[in-house]
């Protein structure tokens, strides 16, 4: 054959030499650009090293902080990145990888693209059949009654599509475990987002009406595929599309076996499945039995997650093509029947849920969430490294006010720096000289960031920062009201809400050493305004404003600090 045609050998030559070196040059570069944004070649991954483990990028000892006192502090209360969940653990791959992606891309893409145009031109022909005759509108804003059972079965046809799709970006094997339930028995599935394969899988497979961001609507054929499945659309840019949503979601979820199942990822956002993050409440307002769905991805090759802190979308889908095999696990759990307690408190419901899936994962729980996203982005945009931004935005709200927007401006400032070293931290002569304008004893500040440097490095991470400026921000009375409250739910061990004596004991001696067992006792019953033995976050704020001339030094206590050792006791 190759006699007759002798210009067939040179021409397969030719494209797996072009598609070899176009596959090398793209993914090379990527490297570059990785390594130029994270210290270097052979950089470990910021969010993936410990924090003992990392250099220090200005040259300075760990005891830079052993100078300090330090007792009980807030930023030894407050609540650290354990997990980071929004990076991708396959961003950077070595060499071989590299290669192996060269090799296996001039076959597997032509054929898996020639496969993928008219799997898709099937699957949206069908879509647009099941949805023909009704007005877009009503199908977009949720309004249109169920669909006949002639256009559901349309999507017979596109179950077969949502698998071959999958095989087309590499999914060759799938496992399935336990069992679907029904509608009546949960109304509502709820799952784990790592990547897009996630919902094409479960849609496709369950015709479950996905709840969907508005903005997904807009990609190319995933708009008019997700019509015929009626979905639940959220417009996050509309403060009121939260409620409406709810409202929908638990509309469908009474009436059970009129619709189909509601499919949700209450994470909201797409993680690298190393922790459960923060859930919305949206599927568990409803207070019905929820079915939780297991994926699970187990690839040492190409880490699929579509998270911030990694490949963007088009770089993604171009390493699944490349590789020649990705495995995905599915487990339907038992569906979860919420008890009487749970129906009456939705956080509740959402928080055993997310644990019982956890548990089952074997990953930990964070309450990192969108928020914390929106500042990767930010730092993206910043040229810092994205992984720098997570800094538990929901947990840092506990204990301290912080809006989204605030957060980004201190990120901007924090990033803008000329003394950030390249993996994202501050060193002392930069902290002094961002906070300058927030305090103008220079000693002070240096003071504060020994203490805030908890691991004595000698530099301070963005969290760190957020932390201390938060408490600092507006002024003096406002710093030390934010620093009285960060240091009382600190010392609230409890979580009652109030302090008892020994408590407020403790907070006394931070500032008082010398402070007698008798005058403790008796500053107890003055800030006890109501004598229920216990002192609230507004008993304890006035008796410290009562005793105004000693603001200054609880503030340096509170921030672990001891004041000066030969301080009168009893004077607080």
């Amino acid at each position: 054959m190759f006699e007759d045609y002798p210009f067939i050998v040179p021409c397969i030559i030719a494209w797996y030499t072009l598609i070899f070196l176009t596959i090398f040059k793209c993914l090379n570069g990527r490297v570059a650009r990785y390594n130029r944004d994270h210290g270097g070649k052979g950089a470990v991954h910021p969010g993936l090293e410990s924090i003992d483990a990392r250099k220090d990028e200005f040259g300075t000892s760990r005891g830079g902080g052993a100078a300090v006192k330090r007792g009980v502090t807030v930023f030894d209360k407050a609540p650290k990145v354990e997990v980071n969940a929004f990076v991708n653990s396959t961003w950077a791959f070595p060499r071989s990888t590299h290669l192996l992606y060269c090799f296996c891309a001039p076959v597997t893409i032509p054929l898996r693209v020639l496969l993928l145009l008219p799997t898709l031109a099937v699957a949206v022909l069908c879509s647009n059949l099941a949805v023909m005759g009704l007005d877009n509108k009503s199908i977009v804003e949720g309004t249109a009654p169920p669909f006949a059972k002639w256009r559901i079965a349309f999507a017979y046809p596109v179950k077969i599509c949502g698998r071959i799709l999958l095989f087309c970006v590499g999914v060759a094997w799938i496992s399935v475990k336990g069992k679907r339930a029904s509608s009546k028995e949960a109304p509502l599935i709820i799952g784990n987002h790592r990547c897009f394969m996630d919902p094409i899988f479960i849609v496709s497979q369950t015709f479950a009406s996905p709840v969907s961001a508005a903005e997904n609507m807009k990609l190319p054929c995933f708009g008019a595929l997700t019509k015929m499945f009626q979905p639940i659309l959220v417009d996050r840019a509309n403060k009121n599309s939260s409620h409406r949503v709810a409202e929908m979601i638990k509309e469908r979820a009474e009436a059970a076996g009129t619709w189909p199942q509601t499919v949700l990822f209450p994470e909201g956002v797409t993680t690298n499945g190393k922790a459960l993050t923060y859930f919305k409440l949206g599927a568990f307002a409803p207070s019905r039995p929820v079915q939780p769905v297991l994926f699970r991805y187990p690839n040492n090759l190409t880490d699929v997650s579509w998270v911030m802190g990694g490949p963007g979308v088009g770089e993604l889908v171009l390493k699944c093509l490349c590789t020649p095999w990705i495995s995905m696990s599915v487990e339907y759990m038992a569906p979860y029947q919420p008890s009487e307690e749970e129906k009456a408190d939705t956080h509740l419901f959402a928080r055993n849920v997310r644990q019982h899936m956890a548990d089952a994962l074997e990953v930990p729980v964070t309450d990192q969430s969108f928020d914390d996203v929106i500042l990767m982005t930010k730092a993206r945009q910043l040229h810092m490294p994205v992984e720098q931004a997570v800094v538990n935005l929901r947990d840092v709200r506990k204990v301290m006010d912080i809006t989204t927007k605030d957060a980004k401006e201190l990120l901007e400032q924090f990033a803008k720096s000329p003394h950030r070293s390249r993996d994202g931290h501050l060193n002392e002569e930069g902290f002094v000289e961002l906070m300058g304008g927030q305090c103008e004893e220079k000693e002070h500040l240096k003071r504060l960031f020994q203490v805030i440097d908890t691991h004595g490095h000698g530099h301070v991470d963005f969290r760190e920062y957020v932390l201390c400026v938060a408490v600092l921000n507006g002024g003096d009375n406002e710093g030390i009201d934010s620093a009285l409250k960060l240091a009382f739910k600190s010392l609230d061990t409890g979580g009652k809400g109030a302090l008892d004596e020994k408590e407020l004991e403790q907070v006394l001696r931070m500032g008082f050493p010398k402070l007698s067992q008798a005058d403790a006792g008796k500053y107890f019953v003055e800030a006890d305004k109501n004598a229920d033995g216990l002192v609230s976050l507004e008993e304890f704020t006035e008796f410290c404003h009562n005793h105004e001339s000693e603001l200054p030094k609880f503030r340096d206590a509170l921030f672990g600090i001891h004041a000066n050792a030969e301080a009168e006791p009893g004077k607080p």
